[in-house]
């Protein structure tokens, strides 16, 4: 029996998810006396072990429009939604224009694959730059009531579109 590799789309958030984390490396948030460190994850709903302020990623759709009118080759873009979780409005507000000007200039696109002889540590190939076009960047307004992780949230929605 052979194991189904990792697919574009995992393979997209796992490397975003590396990008955000390497850019966050050294970079903390200042709230009521403490630093704190920035949590990203993959994932559209909050586990338990995730804590604010957080950035998570995941797929959202994937589209293929040709490249130019009398072509039949298409050119795929693939949907990413970013959502800021933080413990205030001036967080978010900073945590949102820090992740947009990060992911402005793209990143690096990797295929993982799983690594024997340490489990940890995936292998990974690079296969390109992803391109990053922003289409939406807007607080969501989920109400006085909204748990501690709705309550002060960000979407950004980007098109990906891969480089090889």
């Amino acid at each position: 029996m052979t194991t189904l590799p990792w697919m574009l789309r995992r393979n997209l958030e796992s490397s975003m998810k590396e990008f955000l984390l390497n850019q966050s490396v050294g970079n903390t948030l200042f709230y009521k006396g403490t630093d704190m460190v920035i949590d990203v994850r993959v994932g559209k709903s909050p586990q338990q072990n995730w804590k604010l302020p957080n950035v998570s990623i995941y797929m959202d759709t994937k589209t293929e429009l040709r490249g130019f009118v009398g072509n039949n080759k298409r050119l795929p873009s693939y949907l990413m939604i970013v959502d800021i979780r933080a413990l205030d409005d001036g967080m978010r507000s900073d945590l949102a224009e820090w992740v947009t000007d990060i992911i402005n200039e793209g990143f690096d696109f990797y295929n993982y694959q799983p690594n024997q002889a340490d489990p940890d540590n995936r292998l990974k190939t690079l296969l390109g730059k992803v391109s990053v076009e922003f289409i939406t960047d807007t607080p969501i307004n989920a109400g006085k009531d909204a748990d501690q992780f709705d309550k002060y949230r960000h979407n950004i929605s980007v098109s990906l579109t891969i480089a090889t």
